[in-house]
């Protein structure tokens, strides 16, 4: 009777893994071990692949080879993989490891997600249109991580975070990018801060905006300039007082004139006052009407003549357009 010994060989090809279990930033992968075929298997070796949308590994983690005693055919090993990403698609292959070397790698799994996280802690807020009574708000959404941004919430603060929350709106669809702050006083002085969420939850409070401020701007124009009464030497005028854009209304600027060739057009509001005249026939006659008033008595005309007016307001922000006397009504006399 004879004995010969049978080299021992490499494992078989092992089961494809399965995960158990995951969280956002890992996956535990369960294997079963190959038969080992002659020599016992000392570990084995996961790797996990990130799955792009075709289906190819675009990234491959290599896992150290797990080490193991006494193992034996059929026993499931268990290993976590860290680091990974959210709201990821992983695949994943293993081999099994004895004296011989490694043996073939397994089919590769089905694709497992991680699970989804909070987004990334937002950037601050900015702001580049301002009017006397609005701030109209911007962001960026931040990063996802592995689920959709759908909602926003923004504080407003006078100065800084620490402070009372003054204004605060929450549950704003967040993909708009945009949120009209209305209504304000002139010269409100103001910071916000955002954060945004997906399904996992909300995420940090971004850091404050630079302050923003309803500046006033110049007044609207004066408009529907009509007669109100006459008497063959003076005349009475009115007109819609306009918006005063968040500063109080300081003068008028009426002009009047017998020739309408002499009367300022809309353009020119960033302009001084046109020449005056001392004569209407020739040009330009100027009075200045206190800013509370509506309408403004003129004295010391020629009777017969027809005349013709316009008038602009002051603020501390600028001039207004000019209010033009229509060309429809009734010329003064």
């Amino acid at each position: 009777q004879s004995t010969f010994t049978v080299d021992a060989m490499h494992p078989l090809k092992p089961q494809v893994p399965k995960v158990v279990a995951q969280t956002p930033f890992s996956m535990t992968f369960e294997m079963v071990l190959p038969i080992p075929r002659g020599a016992p298997i000392t570990g084995i070796q996961l790797r996990v692949a990130v799955e792009d949308i075709e289906g190819r590994a675009a990234k491959v983690i290599e896992v150290p080879v797990v080490g193991m005693d006494h193992a034996c055919a059929g026993q499931v090993v268990r290993h976590e993989v860290g680091e990974l990403s959210p709201g990821v698609v992983y695949v994943a292959d293993c081999q099994a490891l004895n004296r011989v070397g490694l043996g073939p790698r397994s089919d590769p799994s089905t694709g497992s997600r991680t699970d989804p996280h909070v987004p990334y802690r937002p950037a601050a807020p900015f702001s580049d249109i301002q009017s006397p009574h609005t701030i109209e708000l911007r962001w960026v959404l931040p990063y996802e991580n592995g689920a959709p941004v759908t909602k926003a919430d923004i504080q407003c603060f006078h100065q800084a975070e620490t402070d009372p929350v003054l204004l605060e709106v929450t549950g704003l669809d967040a993909t708009t990018l945009m949120h009209l702050f209305d209504h304000l006083e002139s010269d409100f002085e103001c910071v916000f801060r955002i954060r945004c969420a997906n399904v996992a939850g909300y995420s940090d409070w971004s850091p404050v905006s630079t302050s923003f401020v309803t500046r006033p701007t110049r007044p609207g124009m004066p408009e529907n300039l009509q007669m109100e009464k006459a008497t063959p030497t003076d005349v009475t005028v009115s007109w819609v007082v306009p918006d005063d854009h968040g500063a109080k209304l300081q003068t008028y600027d009426f002009v009047y004139t017998c020739e309408r060739k002499f009367l300022p057009v809309h353009t020119e509001e960033p302009r001084p006052l046109p020449t005056l005249s001392t004569d209407p026939r020739q040009g330009l006659l100027h009075l200045e009407v206190a800013g509370d008033a509506s309408s403004v008595k003129i004295p010391n005309l020629v009777p017969g003549f027809k005349y013709f007016g316009a008038i602009r307001a002051h603020n501390c922000a600028g001039v207004s357009d000019w209010g033009i006397h229509s060309p429809t009504s009734a010329s003064w006399a």
